[in-house]
């Protein structure tokens, strides 16, 4: 199975259209045909809700090193067994 991690900092249930969209609809399609998909984004006050998809919601920062750490961390495959 193909597994597939979509990062943006402010993905939110919320939209006015542009990536957040985009990214949600992307995913969505990448779940339908079998993939396994991850959306990593910040907090937000409207989290993410998205179905036969992993939501990952990092603490909000503006620090971009600590949250390309936390991004990497949150991407990296578990252990294999």
């Amino acid at each position: 199975m193909i597994h597939v991690a979509l990062v943006h900092r402010d993905l939110h249930e919320v939209s006015r259209g542009g990536i957040c969209t985009l990214y949600r609809a992307l995913a969505r399609q990448l779940a339908n045909l079998g993939a396994s998909v991850t959306m990593i984004t910040q907090e937000s006050p409207h989290p993410l809700q998205a179905q036969d998809v992993t939501v990952v919601s990092l603490p909000r920062t503006e620090d971009l090193a600590q949250h390309r750490e936390a991004v990497a961390d949150a991407a990296l495959p578990g252990p294999v067994a």
